[in-house]
């Protein structure tokens, strides 16, 4: 109660001058009548209550204008406590009572005589805040030019810098988001939105074990929270470890028995671990409760390769793309069924596209270099495979592709050096090994001194 005193005053000066607004206020509270912003508030309250008393039967429209004011406001701004005690809205149908007044005024003054100075006021009035709303336009430009208003006002407060992390997330700069995520949670260590996104943005960039971390923090704050435990299970999953990743999917559906994403996941590992009726059961699920969940069609369509049935799982691709066109994966796999069946132009194209969704797809570049090596483009075939290695250095597979095409070149020496870092990789790679063999060989035969 005493720290709304001063936020109502604070509405007043927003109507009379709208400078310094801002989505989410840091407000601070008071804690004891006798503070001098505290009570100078509660003074300047008192004089206009009691001058719309006296002016009850001078100037009824004024009184009542004051009046409106009041009640209205009292309604968010009063005695029962709440969590934001400065909301910029809250000032909408209490302004009535001001705007009210202001016109009042300006008749009582100029409707006899020097109307054009009203209407200058008025003008005046229209064209200043015309402009602070065309500029306050800029800052609501987007989430993350609003955000980092928010923030350059509210350093202090967890909740707009998190957004400003979400606003981040949302363009892929994990780094950035992990930063203001960090951040919020050194103001509010036990912030839920914080850790929840900082896990998923740790999860994005592949630091699965500070994301189940931040998501075992997350649980102990509550442990009822079925989108917690589905996206630990996704790091688990990703982790290689299946039983844990079976178990957090499982309470995940047991909390929330609609959570499509829950069975979607709990699909793709049944699928990973070759369990195709359990997959099957639980990707269908999920597309009874959601039919345009995209990932849950890209799933079906992997259990229907699994059972020789390219067809389906080309119609669920199709699917998938179709609700979603950014969708690499479905892509990707669409054309990974295309291949099988020997249509290799659709592949091509197939995973042309997920490479311009997901131009860091280095499993996409390894596949299309396959088809260009089948069309024998071999020069567009290194170009992928080398795309690969630099994508993933420790993808022996890159190396070892990339080897076979210098060599149908005749180009032995790279070959061999190739076929020398796939076995490098994995010394078991026992194609790399006869290939090198053989590569050898055939340079020694153009090289009798080699």
């Amino acid at each position: 109660m005493l720290t709304q005193f001063r936020v109502i005053v604070k509405y007043l000066q927003l109507l009379v001058l709208p400078l310094h607004q801002n989505l989410d206020y840091d407000f601070p509270v008071s804690t004891s009548f006798f503070q001098i912003p505290t009570l100078i508030c509660f003074l300047v309250l008192t004089i206009l209550i009691f001058l719309a008393v006296y002016l009850f039967t001078k100037q009824r429209v004024i009184s009542f204008g004051i009046f409106w004011f009041f009640i209205t406001i009292s309604v968010t701004s009063g005695v029962i406590p709440i969590n934001d005690v400065l909301v910029e809205h809250r000032t909408y149908l209490p302004s009535y009572g001001y705007f009210l007044i202001i016109i009042t005024l300006l008749c009582i003054l100029f409707r006899n005589k020097h109307k054009w100075i009203a209407l200058g006021i008025l003008l005046i009035m229209a064209g200043s805040n015309s402009f602070l709303t065309y500029e306050r336009n800029k800052v609501w430009k987007d989430d993350l030019t609003l955000w980092s208003d928010v923030v350059s006002k509210s350093p202090g407060k967890a909740r707009s810098i998190t957004n400003r992390g979400i606003a981040h997330a949302n363009r892929g700069k994990w780094s950035l988001a992990i930063e203001d995520y960090s951040r919020a949670l050194r103001i509010d260590p036990a912030a839920p939105i914080a850790l929840i996104s900082r896990g998923f943005a740790f999860r994005n960039t592949g630091q699965f074990d500070q994301a189940i971390g931040d998501y075992n923090h997350a649980i102990r704050i509550n442990p009822n929270n079925a989108v917690i435990y589905c996206n630990r299970g996704v790091c688990y999953m990703n982790r290689g470890e299946k039983e844990k990743a079976l178990e957090d999917f499982t309470r995940s559906i047991e909390l929330d028995g609609g959570f499509t994403e829950a069975y979607s996941n709990r699909c793709a590992l049944y699928l990973e671990t070759g369990q195709l009726e359990r997959a099957m059961a639980d990707v269908n699920q999920a597309i009874s409760l959601d039919p345009d969940h995209f990932k849950a069609y890209t799933n079906r369509g992997a259990i229907y390769e699994k059972l020789n049935q390219p067809e389906m799982a080309i119609a669920d691709y199709n699917k998938a793309i179709e609700i979603n066109p950014g969708f690499a994966i479905a892509h990707f796999n669409r054309g990974v069924a295309y291949g099988k069946s020997g249509q290799w132009e659709k592949a091509l194209a197939d995973y042309s596209s997920a490479i311009r969704l997901d131009p860091l797809y280095a499993e996409a570049y390894l596949s299309r270099g396959v088809i260009y090596a089948n069309l024998g483009q071999r020069e567009k075939a290194i170009g992928d495979y080398t795309r690969v290695i630099e994508l993933s250095p420790k993808n022996k597979f890159g190396y070892f592709n990339r080897g076979l095409n210098y060599g149908k070149m005749g180009k032995f020496e790279l070959a061999i050096a190739d076929f020398t870092a796939a076995l490098t990789l994995d010394p078991d790679f026992t194609m790399a090994y006869n290939n090198r063999e053989i590569a050898y060989r055939k340079l020694k035969m153009l090289k009798p001194n080699y």
